[in-house]
């Protein structure tokens, strides 16, 4: 016990001492005189309200049961099982991280069909993504799920989030999740940094990626501080596809893509701050960096509850 306590304290340093040099951050000056981190988070559009927010009422002292008809694919899902909610996850996973490094989706389809033939009937015919247009909407209905909570969080308004859409974060991403041992700070951010959006019938995506890519003449510059989230960023990518286990063919196409995206944006040699690697240190194991304050606040506020519903289950089977 008292290494875990220990282990935990000096997790918890670290994760300050991040918090603290993003807010000094924050007083760095841009080139228009606006501070570069609120500079990121003006750019980033304003998150609309998950599709089937209005389908139910807004009476919170008893929300809809999950196993009600459920319009939304997002809700549908949670009808089908602790085993479809993680398998829903690493699909979701494995498409952001795809797109985000702009793989050969016909490629990376061909890797996942010879690992499992039986998945061919899953994937999407579409050449820009793995999954079919139910899963598309089901993942762009839980991303801004994931925007429309930390926004709550974040604007002090936390007790109007609705009972339900609290549970759907936790069990599509938090449990998938901690079953794979990944960050869960992080992998909220990665869901909720995501955004697609269609322009003159062209399919565009943001991505945490682009929210932390430095403009070109920092990178020409390499301007240290960053560089080094831009580092981070992309180890900790790394460290998710490697964590997903995937089979063979589907981590390496991943792999490459990943590989060759560096190499267009002139980011193969890029060094890691310290905080990134004294992280490592501490708990042993590949961390995943750097966090936004608010995700690691909406992280624990939901690992909470998480926490409460797990040992009530517990109590219950014994």
């Amino acid at each position: 016990m008292g290494s875990t306590l220990t282990g935990f304290r000096s997790s918890y340093s670290l994760r300050k001492l991040w918090w603290t040099l993003k807010e000094k951050a924050k007083t760095k000056v841009d080139s228009v005189g606006e501070p570069a981190q609120q500079a990121r988070e003006n750019n980033w559009p304003d998150t609309p309200p998950p599709p089937y927010a209005t389908l139910f009422s807004q009476d919170r002292s008893e929300d809809p049961p999950f196993n009600a008809i459920a319009p939304s694919p997002l809700l549908a899902s949670m009808r089908k099982g602790k085993a479809y909610r993680e398998g829903l996850f690493l699909w979701y996973l494995i498409e952001i991280i795809a797109v985000t490094f702009s793989v050969d989706f016909p490629r990376l389809k061909v890797a996942i069909t010879k690992s499992c033939p039986a998945l061919i009937k899953d994937l999407g015919t579409g050449s820009c993504s793995i999954l079919n247009e139910n899963h598309q909407a089901g993942l762009e209905e839980l991303c801004a799920l994931v925007r429309d909570l930390e926004e709550k969080l974040r604007d002090c308004r936390w007790p109007s989030v609705r009972q339900q859409d609290k549970n759907l974060v936790v069990n599509v991403v938090l449990e998938p999740a901690r079953k794979w041992k990944l960050d869960g700070e992080y992998v909220l951010e990665v869901f909720g940094r995501y955004k697609t959006s269609e322009v003159n019938g062209v399919r565009k995506a943001e991505t945490l990626v682009d929210y932390w890519m430095p403009p070109h003449s920092v990178i020409q510059q390499r301007s240290k501080s960053s560089m080094l989230d831009m580092g981070d960023t992309l180890t900790s990518h790394a460290v998710l596809i490697a964590s997903l286990k995937l089979e063979e063919r589907v981590e390496r196409e991943l792999e490459n893509a990943m590989a060759t995206f560096q190499k267009h944006k002139g980011l193969e040699k890029f060094k890691n701050s310290q905080e990134l690697q004294s992280a490592s240190v501490v708990l042993g194991k590949p961390c995943c960096w750097p966090l936004s304050s608010n995700y690691v606040r909406l992280f624990g506020v939901l690992r909470f509850k998480a926490d409460a519903c797990n040992s009530e289950a517990s109590s219950r089977n014994t």
